[in-house]
């Protein structure tokens, strides 16, 4: 009974909040529905007023309006407007805000015909304008382009297809390459006239491997029809360079001949000296041609381009030194090739004056050095060049030479770094010079007079050294663990004197460009022909000006700037 009271009352407090929330929902329901209406405006906008440009465009000679003319305006930012003329060439552009822009009225080609149009004062950038708020006036003259047309014919008089017929204007850099059809005829209707000139000159070249170019410099004006202006250019056979090289009576295989063009002008006229024609323009690159000898000397080659070449021969395997048995001295001469020519130039070239050099090198006691490489170091040289070694007996044997004077160099096979000068020879023309050679290979002796110090104090630290050597000394060296030669707070007290055979010096260095730690001292002897012997110490530094100690093993983290 008691529980069946419990669940009557649970129903009842369900019932009772259900109610409560259904009373809420129509209330704010009524609510909503009577609220007034409040509408959103947009943000206002502002709006600027717009202006227009408006013009008339016409023929520069005959005052003639045209008709179907593209004229563009652009604005600082980009964008563009356009109008065409219509039947009287006039045109309106509208719609554009007031302010600075550019306007162009180019590349216009009158409707049913072959004329060409263009604004001669255009740039990449057009014309600059300032369009006020009551509008812009502009009118714009185009001058005519010239026009040029012709035909290219072999020597028979038949029409060649396919020809590149280059027309350029070099004060403007205009160039413009158009070909033949199957009856040889070309045209070109665009070529522009530059502002202030009333006739300009073209170079009309046609080009084909085939043939000797021909070429040839028309007058254009800007009256000028396709009708008018018609040349005819005709195409020789290549010209050809032939002849035979010999070498002190006998046929030279091998050599290299080249022909390179020198200032020249493809219409025929040479130009001033130390002046390069503008006809040059016409390549990418200069055109050179080549060829080599055969056994019998004789080389042959075509050249398409009639102008003044400088021949030069010479062997291709020309080297400060060389082992080729037909060297000869290099020659050139200035030759003009016409089309259609064949040029023949014979020469009898001179063999290379070589000396040569044979000798022996020994040491000291008369031993000789086998297998050591000699090198000659010419004075205008930046390196030595290997010529060759001494055989077992320390013979050497060097047939061809170029004359000059040379420090002859060698470098021992086994321990020898680097090489070792012995002296000068003096080489001439179509002689032996023999040279015996007595080198040094004894290193020089160093000691410290002193022990050496475990522990160094930072500051200047002095050694005692003695040095002997059995032909001269040179200078004494110094480094720091793996640093170089090249020690700026290494000194000695007193300078040694280069040549002496004995010595005693006082070495000083300032320990304060290193940091505290230990280091290996290195001293080295050097004798005059470049032998060397180091003495050499452990020695831990103490007191540095910048005293970071590092622990036994570890690597020298560097020198320390020097103390003031």
């Amino acid at each position: 009974m008691a529980s069946s009271l419990s669940n009557r009352s649970r129903s009842l407090k369900r019932l009772q909040v259900w109610a409560l929330l259904a009373l809420f929902g129509i209330g704010a329901f009524a609510f909503f529905r009577r609220a007034p209406h409040i509408p959103i405006s947009p943000a206002p906008t502002r709006s600027y007023p717009t202006t227009f440009i408006t013009g008339t465009v016409s023929d520069e000679r005959s005052a003639e309006l045209l008709e179907g003319v593209k004229v563009t305006f652009q604005r600082p930012s980009g964008d563009r407007f356009y109008a065409v003329t219509d039947a009287v060439g006039k045109y309106r552009i509208d719609g554009i805000l007031a302010g600075e822009g550019s306007i162009w009225a180019i590349d216009y080609t009158q409707p049913n015909s072959r004329i060409h149009y263009r604004y001669p004062e255009f740039d990449s950038n057009g014309i600059d304008v300032l369009v006020p708020d009551h509008g812009l006036k502009r009118d714009f003259r185009l001058r005519r382009d010239g026009a040029m047309h012709g035909v290219v014919r072999d020597k028979s008089g038949a029409p060649l297809a396919g020809v590149s017929v280059l027309l350029q204007h070099w004060d403007s850099g205009f160039k413009e390459s158009v070909e033949t059809d199957a009856e040889g005829r070309f045209e070109s209707i665009r070529l522009p006239i530059p502002a202030g000139k009333q006739e300009v000159t073209y170079t009309v070249t046609a080009v084909d491997d085939r043939f000797s170019q021909a070429s040839a410099k028309v007058r254009v004006r800007p009256h000028y029809t396709p009708e008018q202006g018609a040349i005819a250019l005709t195409m020789l056979p290549r010209a050809i360079i032939t002849g035979r090289l010999m070498r002190a009576g006998k046929p030279l295989k091998g050599a290299f001949v080249e022909a390179r063009p020198l200032e020249y002008d493809l219409a025929g006229e040479e130009t001033k000296k130390g002046e390069l024609s503008p006809d040059l323009k016409v390549f990418e690159a200069p055109p050179f041609y080549s060829s080599v000898s055969d056994k019998d000397g004789r080389y042959r080659f075509q050249v398409s381009s009639p102008m003044r070449y400088r021949l030069s021969f010479e062997n291709p395997l020309y080297e400060t030194v060389s082992n080729n048995p037909d060297d000869i001295v290099p020659e050139a001469t200035n030759i003009k090739v016409r089309p259609g020519q064949t040029l023949n130039v014979d020469r009898a070239l001179k063999p290379y004056p070589y000396g040569s050099l044979k000798g022996r090198l020994v040491g000291y006691t008369g031993q000789p050095i086998p297998w050591a490489s000699i090198e000659l170091w010419g004075p205008e040289t930046t390196m030595t060049m290997p010529v060759g070694s001494t055989d077992e007996h320390g013979n050497f044997n060097f047939p061809r030479v170029l004359p000059g004077i040379y420090d002859v160099c060698f470098t021992l096979p086994d321990k020898q770094e680097g090489n070792l000068k012995v002296r000068a020879v003096k080489v001439r023309a179509h002689r032996m010079a023999t040279a015996y050679l007595r080198a040094d290979t004894t290193p020089p002796k160093i000691s410290l007079l002193t022990k050496p110090p475990s522990h160094i104090r930072a500051g200047k630290t002095r050694f005692r050294l003695r040095l002997s050597d059995n032909v001269g000394l040179a200078d004494v060296l110094f480094k720091v663990d793996a640093d170089g030669f090249s020690f700026p707070e290494f000194t000695l007290e007193r300078e040694l004197k280069v040549g002496s055979k004995h010595a005693d010096v006082t070495a000083v260095w300032n320990s304060h460009s290193v940091i505290d730690s230990k280091h290996r001292i290195t001293l080295i002897a050097v004798d005059l022909a470049g032998n060397q012997r180091a003495t050499q110490f452990d020695a831990r530094i103490e007191g540095s000006v910048y005293p970071l100690r590092l622990k036994d093993g570890e690597a020298n983290l560097g020198k320390a700037t020097p103390a003031e």
